[in-house]
């Protein structure tokens, strides 16, 4: 975890800045909203090759596969802060906002020299009286003309307040014909260090008295985080360390992952992973890869 990350994450500090203080000013009318898609294009410098490899020995990967490259789950780095533009109209809380999940196609690796075309998007709002989903996207270009795609997901709580006569939300279990592919740990630290890595420094992923402030019993770690080790997982044990192996993962997270805890990654023959305690168990995400080659994952 080295201090010296945070020079790297000015603009996404600063964006996260800019949220906190919408947060503190006066609410716009959601009355007199209407929705319209919103555009926003920039160019950015990748992360530096150090802040690259500890982020990709923090997800358990080889940081010499990604030497002259940049890990598609990275993308958080370079994307919040165009992703976050595209939402400053909008008249709720920015603060507010939990990620949802998002789904990411994927050519070949992005090169980590040059510069980075980057465009988000704003491409619709479903709302109702508790909750309002957004979905974006991100399309990030490399000078040798790779991409990575990225849909994203997020909620907006309206109310904290529980419905009445709602029915609970169905739990999805991890299934008993999964097999296991491996476990991971995400130790205590595991929210700060990836803060420095992604520059999403919100306390709720390293302070336990902030995250119970906000409901949660301990720190929870990063939704993409998890998504980072996730697929370094399946690309080790399942592919073989091949550089590049998916054309599109998704992930869609269900429960939040307390920290520290050891998980355990699970896939079945149809492509569809679950990252969960054991077999029954209620998962924290799942998700779908497909191979660029035809092959049998297990």
């Amino acid at each position: 975890m080295n201090p010296l990350y945070i020079t790297e994450q000015i603009p996404v500090l600063m964006t996260l800045g800019r949220a906190a203080l919408s947060g503190l000013g006066s609410k716009k009318d959601e009355a007199g909203f209407v929705f319209s898609p919103k555009e926003f294009q920039t160019t950015c410098t990748p992360p530096s090759p150090s802040l690259v490899a500890d982020y990709v020995k923090s997800c358990g990967g080889n940081p010499q596969d990604y030497k002259g490259k940049l890990p598609f789950h990275l993308f958080p780095q370079w994307g919040f802060p165009p992703l976050m533009r595209t939402l400053s109209d909008l008249p709720y809380s920015l603060t507010a906002i939990m990620n949802g999940g998002c789904s990411v196609k994927l050519t070949k690796p992005l090169l980590s020299r040059g510069v980075l075309d980057v465009t988000a998007r704003l491409v619709s709002l479903d709302e109702t009286e508790r909750r309002v989903i957004l979905t974006q996207e991100l399309v990030t270009r490399d000078s040798a003309g790779s991409s990575v795609a990225v849909t994203q997901t997020s909620i907006v709580r309206r109310t904290l307040q529980p419905k009445k006569n709602t029915q609970p939300k169905e739990e999805i279990l991890v299934p008993e014909d999964a097999r296991e592919v491996a476990s991971f740990s995400a130790h205590e630290l595991s929210g700060l260090e990836y803060s420095f890595f992604s520059g999403d420094f919100n306390p709720i992923h390293y302070l336990p008295p902030y995250a119970k402030a906000f409901g949660f019993k301990r720190p929870i770690l990063h939704g993409f985080a998890q998504l980072g080790r996730i697929y370094e997982t399946l690309r080790r044990n399942i592919f073989c360390g091949e550089e590049s192996p998916l054309s599109e993962i998704s992930i869609r997270f269900e429960k939040p992952l307390f920290l520290p805890q050891v998980l355990r990654v699970f896939l079945t023959d149809g492509g569809d992973y679950f990252l969960g305690a054991t077999k029954g168990a209620t998962v924290v995400s799942h998700g779908h890869i497909t191979a660029k080659k035809t092959k049998e994952l297990l």
